[in-house]
């Protein structure tokens, strides 16, 4: 039995290689509900299933959230994590500008439509942003993934 025991601790090592520990913030929620968007850097973000949290319950697009990836890049596990410091996201404040589009600037950040209310127009807002790559443009630009007003 002791051997067994010994022998199913490396077993996850075993199959999938050495796993790695990395933290990153919820960017979106999925659609479908079923899972959301981490992201580490302007480079890397990774599709999580709610199952692979140890919670189970759907975290808040702005959490952070501890990971553990294989070298392969396959998500192993993930967990409610600390909030911290990360390269490529800051939070940021200003003044919010909206467009007729619906979509907004507060200085040179990008703000979603769908994080804008309309009694928001003129007011400071404090906003979490991380470096997105803008598809059309082909560079990196900043966008909101969180926004709220700021109380006076």
């Amino acid at each position: 039995m002791a051997f067994l025991q010994q022998a199913a601790q490396g077993a996850s090592q075993y199959l999938l290689g050495d796993a790695k520990s990395v933290s990153g913030i919820v960017e979106n929620i999925h659609q479908s509900g079923k899972g959301f968007h981490v992201y580490l850097d302007r480079h890397s973000s990774l599709s999580i299933r709610l199952d692979l949290l140890k919670s189970k319950v759907m975290p808040e697009v702005g959490d952070f959230i501890a990971l553990k990836v294989s070298e392969d890049g396959d998500v192993l596990g993930a967990a409610p994590g600390e909030r911290q410091e990360l390269q490529d996201m800051n939070r940021y404040s200003g003044e919010l500008r909206v467009a007729s589009g619906g979509f907004g600037f507060v200085d040179d950040t990008f703000i979603p439509p769908f994080l804008i209310k309309p009694e928001m127009h003129g007011n400071t807002v404090s906003l979490t942003r991380v470096m997105a790559k803008d598809k059309k443009k082909g560079s990196f630009g900043w966008k909101a993934i969180q926004l709220e007003v700021e109380t006076q």
